[in-house]
């Protein structure tokens, strides 16, 4: 690359003189042979070449083009216009062209560097490694010294399958310059790629051991050792890179990175701030501070970034996706409604979005839009199972138990494994009054996932109900017990238990369930028929009463109350 930069600079250093008609670009015979006459021809074709290069640099690739071809018309035995026409034909994409170009560029002069480096870069660049190795072995001929060459020249060993002649290229060019990290670096990634990654590493810090601090190698080193999650190692090459190279912003991402995957949240902050600092509006440093911001329930903090990240990227969606929800955890409901609703439709998030969106005009008192915007949103394809969820349970909110149980129909048939979806559908079927119904999509949930703790609670609850299989209800309950250890679970054990008149170990249970889950009116009923049973009536008599502050429309607990006092 500094080769080629450097004939490139040369040759503007010589423009002024062929354009002065002190000097020729090549090509022209003498005389008068052509129209402009050959000193006017060069020197025009020199000043198109000129032009070219200024074109291309303001990124006119195609008016480059056209100058060049202009130049060519009037010097076309200029062998360096050849190849800086294929340079421009390769870099629009045109390789056929290119490649015509360098031929005849070669043609002119076999031995023209740079036309046989892109001529090797182009077939590296279409996989096709055994076109490119003549032309770099000519140029290492020409040259022994050209590092590029060599560089190359081992990649194209290396893309052929070659990797022993790619490292015999690689040590025999360090052996000729051991001073130079390239061949180091080309050795260190060959090793890696052959999953070799303590040679790697071992070529990676010799290199550091030289020249601490160069910027490929920790890069390379580092994000090596990162990928193999050596989070000590990693973190020590980045700081000392960071020594040598403290304004080096990526060197000082991927520190912060490996700060974040051991979970020292505020020494990454610390690292993104700096980053920050200099580059207000370096987009992955404000991504991840704000990250870091929610994980630490920061909420205004996180949306004020995110906010930033939308107004300098309005494509990104992600940024939206999380200023909603840190606006969600602000309680500006309307703020984040407006933050997803801008997500758009073919983004990954979209139907996150949605889901969001539906809780959020629901909160707002709007559940209608939201049932029309999923609706709307579902018709004719099948979204995802949480936007069915939702769905159903809006339509269950409102009071339409029989749309409810449609929309999750809907959801089960589009996605008949998913165990959420099904649970939901359970659950409904048995506040409708379907129990058995609701057992036979809990059965169905168990075969699609055997260690659903909360399907074999629903289970074992239910056979306990309504008195059935009592022996299963206690192996299910102690099963979902093992599995998810949750006070509604464990008053599942101690009713079991009472069905089975086991009134001393329901007791305990169902008190310890009460102790972890607090004031609960169906708990405290369960306890009080048990102490009941237990003959310990006045005790009952409390633990009813209880239930009964708890719910005081509980008629038929009222009634077993009044009963057992005596009571008209």
């Amino acid at each position: 690359m500094f080769f080629r930069q450097l004939r490139r600079f040369s040759l503007w250093l010589m423009l002024p003189l062929a354009v002065a008609g002190c000097g020729r670009l090549t090509g022209f015979p003498p005389g008068d042979s052509h129209p402009f006459g050959a000193e006017d021809a060069a020197g025009k074709a020199a000043f198109l070449f000129a032009k070219a290069n200024l074109l291309e640099d303001q990124g006119l690739s195609a008016e480059a083009e056209e100058a060049l071809g202009e130049a060519l018309r009037l010097d076309p035995q200029a062998p360096y216009l050849h190849y800086r026409m294929a340079s421009l034909q390769a870099q629009n994409g045109d390789k056929e062209a290119a490649l015509a170009s360098l031929r005849t560029a070669l043609q002119l002069d076999p031995d023209l560097i740079d036309a046989l480096f892109l001529l090797a870069e182009i077939h590296l660049a279409a996989n096709e490694p055994d076109a490119a190795i003549p032309p770099l072995r000519r140029i290492l001929e020409l040259d022994p010294e050209e590092e590029g060459a060599s560089l190359k020249l081992g990649m194209a060993y290396s893309q052929k399958g070659d990797k022993a002649e790619a490292i015999r290229v690689f040590r025999e060019m360090q052996a000729r310059n051991p001073d130079s990290p390239w061949a180091g670096l080309a050795l260190g990634r060959l090793y890696r790629q052959l999953g070799l990654t303590g040679e790697a590493e071992k070529h990676y810090r010799s290199i550091l051991a030289r020249q601490p601090g160069f910027e490929p190698v920790v890069l390379e080193l580092g994000g090596m050792l990162e990928q193999m999650k050596e989070w000590d190692k990693a973190r020590a090459v980045f700081r000392e890179g960071l020594r040598e190279n403290p304004g080096n912003t990526e060197m000082r991402l991927h520190l912060a990175q490996v700060l974040l995957m051991e979970n020292r949240l505020d020494e990454a902050m610390d690292h993104y701030r700096l980053i920050l600092d200099e580059e207000p509006d370096n987009l992955e440093a404000l991504r991840k501070s704000g990250l870091i911001h929610l994980e630490r329930q920061r909420w205004s903090e996180a949306a004020e970034v995110f906010a930033r990240q939308v107004k300098l990227r309005p494509d990104w969606d992600q940024a939206r996706y999380y200023l909603g929800i840190a606006l969600v955890k602000e309680g500006k409901d309307a703020e984040a409604l407006a933050a997803f609703a801008e997500i758009r439709p073919w983004s990954p998030l979209y139907d996150d979005a949605l889901v969001h969106m539906g809780y959020l005009y629901h909160g707002l008192g709007r559940s209608g839009e939201g049932l029309e915007l999923i609706e709307k949103n579902l018709a004719g394809r099948t979204g995802n199972p949480a936007l069915f969820r939702l769905l159903g349970a809006l339509y269950e909110d409102g009071g339409d138990s029989g749309k409810a149980l449609n929309a999750l129909e809907r959801g089960v048939s589009a996605f008949p494994k998913e165990t959420d979806l099904l649970y939901q559908k359970g659950m409904l079927l048995e506040k409708r009054g379907e129990g058995e119904a609701a057992m036979a999509v809990m059965e169905e949930i168990l075969r699609l996932q055997p260690e659903h703790a909360e399907a074999i609670n629903f289970i074992a609850y239910s056979l306990a109900e309504r008195g059935r299989d009592l022996d299963r209800a206690l192996r299910l309950a102690e099963q979902a017990l093992a599995l998810r250890d949750r006070p509604h679970i464990r008053d599942t054990l101690g009713w079991v238990h009472y069905k089975r008149g086991n009134f001393a170990e329901a007791l305990k249970h169902l008190e310890i369930a009460l102790a972890e889950m607090g004031e609960d009116p169906v708990l405290h009923e369960h306890i009080g028929d048990t102490l009941r049973a237990l003959g310990r009536n006045r005790e009952a008599g409390e633990a009813y009463r209880k239930s009964l502050e708890l719910d005081p429309e509980n008629q038929a607990l009222r009634d077993k109350l009044d009963k057992m006092e005596g009571k008209p």
